[in-house]
């Protein structure tokens, strides 16, 4: 190497040296670790000013009416909403005439037979068991006009305290659901006495005829597109449950048919007397003790806690009845 390939040689070392002198010449203190390497972190944004939408508060939970009606024979029929899987009792001046129970969307759909009285009677709604609701009060006044030559009977005039207001409750006449297409059975319910309620939806007109083991035990008029019947003095049991859709000639147009236990007052009784503990559930047709607990405990797994509660009546966890009244654990 001549003289000045040396020289050259040097001075670039050098200017590379300068180059890396944060690196190479940097030393540590005697003793300590070698550092680990730090990820390269780009310097923050700057932060940009928003103005966030308030969350909305959550919805209070109530008792929604979408449908309260009573026709000229007293027979009444209330729909709504409420908490899903809620008990809701009809009272009449405080004194409950009967009850439903609310589906996992928290629908609920109760036809009674309040009869016809001459005095306004004041009819609410309330939920059972903790964190109780109540609607606003439904006031029928008095009896229906009675049948003429020129005039079928008329309905009740029924009026709903509101919280600012008072007003007069009409059937819809516009947005109603489309009517069902054949015979429903939506539900399976038990009064304050322990009678058998049931509950569902047909086409306009005609009728429905409900048997047990083949046998005729009611028949009821469709009003509206919903039917509704009680079954009294039903001896506890499993029986075939079938509702038939009967046309004005009186030919049978569709049919619906389900496994039903009627269950015994005494159970109905110990049921009612553990509701601080339990919820009360009618089982409905299609119902699965997976499906119970889903609905109520959020995951299906959990449905040995509903069958290890009813044990006492549930031989089978495959196998349960519409019309079983179950205790399901808070």
């Amino acid at each position: 190497m001549t003289g000045r390939q040396l020289a050259l040689f040097l001075g670039g070392v050098a200017v590379l040296a300068l180059t890396l002198s944060p690196y190479v010449f940097a030393t540590k203190p005697e003793g300590s670790q070698t550092p680990e390497v730090a990820a390269a972190v780009p310097a923050p944004e700057p932060a940009v000013a928003s103005n966030p939408t308030k969350p909305a508060p959550e919805a209070k939970a109530q008792i929604a009416v979408d449908v309260f009606r009573v026709d000229a024979s007293g027979q009444l029929l209330v729909a709504g909403t409420a908490p899903a899987l809620a008990e809701v009792e009809v009272r009449a001046d405080d004194v409950a005439i009967t009850r439903g129970q609310s589906d996992s969307a928290g629908n609920f759909a109760i036809f009674a037979d309040i009869g016809l009285s001459e005095n306004a009677r004041v009819l609410t709604l309330h939920t059972l068991g903790d964190d109780a609701l109540t609607s606003d009060p439904f006031i029928i006044d008095g009896r229906a006009a009675p049948a003429t030559a020129d005039a079928p009977a008329s309905p009740p005039a029924v009026v709903v305290a509101e919280a600012e207001t008072v007003r007069v409750v009409t059937p819809p006449t516009t947005d109603t659901p489309p009517q069902a297409k054949t015979v429903i059975l939506d539900s399976i319910g038990y009064d304050s006495l322990g009678d058998v309620q049931l509950a569902g939806r047909a086409p306009q007109s005609g009728s429905v005829r409900v048997y047990l083991d083949n046998r005729v035990v009611a028949e009821t008029l469709v009003s509206d597109g919903a039917w509704g019947s009680d079954l009294p003095q039903v001896d506890p049991g499993t029986y075939t449950l079938r509702v038939d859709q009967i046309d004005e000639a009186g030919t049978v147009t569709s049919r619906i048919e389900t496994p039903f236990q009627r269950e015994a007052p005494e159970v109905l009784a110990a049921i009612a007397d553990a509701q601080d503990t339990f919820v009360r559930r009618t089982i409905q047709p299609g119902a699965t003790l997976w499906a119970i607990a889903e609905e109520r405990y959020g995951n299906g797994v959990f449905y040995l806690k509903v069958f290890e509660a009813n044990r006492d009546i549930i031989r089978d966890p495959d196998l349960i009845f519409p019309g079983q009244v179950f205790r399901v654990p808070n």
